[in-house]
């Protein structure tokens, strides 16, 4: 049983080659290092599914508590008293996070979301009709983040008119999240990010903070129909509320990022799918009902969330290698969906996989993402509409896809495609 195994050359996650198309390397690593250490973040990779799906269900073994914030500037640090504090729903353990998921629960009933069907297609249609005209735009940019911002907006009841402050903030939000075992006695910053840019995301998280602060102040002396009411409003049996509202603050935010930004990901990669797979696209045109499965596809060949994570709280053996306790690990959920054991050809995109839905780019067990219903729904939506109106879309020759450079979320900065009118 080894103690140590050090990965072959050649990850390099934040590296544009690998953010682009990370495959060719997770399917090395699960042949030749499936469990390895990874020397510039300290930290343990797992890479095969079934190493990661018991990982992920194992919350006693693997702690959540192994991500925290690039801190705040002094000068910044009094104006982001709640958005600077590392309890967010992905780094709390039960019975914490139980309580805190059970109070997000309510706006994401499986009822409220069918609800929603009707207003993703008509503002899918509404954006469609905006550029069906022109032949060619940045699908990202113009059709995947407006609608699924629109969607999020309609769902938390924020005001819509700082949609574009949303984006910004969300950004800054994940953008500052870094790999790091919380509590510590070592608490040095795995990632460094240059003091002006550090100033600039922490100065526009401080605006976030006084507004989303002000709003929900108004939501509890205003409760409505929404995600931040429900929050507010959730109490334990005893009859204390069931989180705090600076809980509630960061928690809106969450929502916001992941409940717009990971499904424009998964929209635009599903994109670059059928541009890749013309057949496939010819498939869910001429037969529609396949758009589902397709969108569980496109989570399996490339999930909105690459990784999330761990930290070990006893010595953990997987594929003969042994993590040892405190250790920092990084759970690859994306080389799950390429692992030929679960998913043979991993690498050839299929519309009637039996089995995609396996995948984990929604995680597994209790970390599972609360709003898969909603992303799935819009990405459904959003692809039928898309194809049923343009169907000649592809992405542009030659265009070449640029990320931001994280570790927990999918960056795509962009995917210029065009049509024949």
């Amino acid at each position: 049983m080894s103690t140590t195994a050090e990965a072959s050359s050649g990850f390099a996650p934040l590296s544009p080659d690998y953010l682009r198309d990370p495959t060719p390397t997770l399917k090395r690593l699960q042949r030749e290092s499936p469990v390895f250490h990874y020397a510039p973040l300290d930290c343990w990779v797992v890479t095969r599914y079934k190493d990661l799906t018991e990982a992920l269900k194992d919350v006693d073994r693997f702690s959540s508590r192994a991500t925290g914030f690039i801190r705040p500037p002094a000068d910044l640090a009094p104006l982001v008293p709640d958005l600077s504090v590392e309890e967010i729903i992905i780094t709390i353990d039960p019975p914490d996070h139980s309580r805190h998921r059970n109070a997000m629960a309510q706006g994401f009933l499986a009822a409220v979301i069918m609800r929603m069907g009707d207003v993703v297609r008509a503002h899918a249609n509404q954006l469609i009709d905006g550029f069906a005209h022109r032949g060619r735009i940045d699908v990202m940019a113009e059709y995947a983040v407006p609608l699924t911002m629109n969607t999020i907006v309609e769902i938390l009841g924020v005001p819509p008119e700082r949609k574009p402050d949303y984006r910004q903030w969300s950004e800054d939000f994940f953008f500052l999240l870094t790999p790091r075992v919380l509590g510590a006695a070592n608490d040095t910053e795995l990632r460094v990010v240059p003091p002006e840019e550090l100033h600039a995301r922490w100065s526009r998280l401080a605006e976030a903070n006084r507004f989303l602060s002000d709003y929900v102040d108004l939501r509890q002396r205003e409760p409505g129909d929404d995600v931040i009411s429900a929050m507010l409003l959730a109490h334990e049996a005893d009859g204390t509320p069931s989180i705090g509202r600076s809980a509630v603050i960061r928690h809106l935010i969450s929502l916001i990022g992941a409940g717009h930004d990971t499904t424009a990901n998964t929209i635009a990669h599903l994109v670059q799918n059928f541009s890749d797979w013309p057949d496939q696209r010819d498939l869910i045109i001429a037969d529609p009902s396949l758009t589902a499965n397709a969108v569980e596809e496109g989570l399996r060949m490339r999930g909105s969330v690459p990784g999330n994570f761990r930290v070990t709280t006893v010595d953990v053996e997987m594929s003969g290698v042994t993590i040892p306790k405190n250790s920092l690990v990084y759970l690859l959920s994306a080389a799950g969906g390429h692992d030929d054991e679960v998913f043979p050809q991993s690498e050839r995109f299929d519309v009637r996989r039996v089995n995609a839905s396996r995948h984990l780019a929604f995680g597994f067990g209790r970390h599972s993402c609360i709003g898969n219903g909603l992303a799935r729904l819009q990405a459904r939506i959003a692809i039928q509409e898309l194809y049923r109106r343009l169907p000649t879309l592809r992405v542009v020759p030659g265009f070449q896809r640029h990320y931001l450079p994280l570790m927990t979320v999918t960056g795509l900065q962009g995917l210029d495609v065009e049509w024949s009118n």
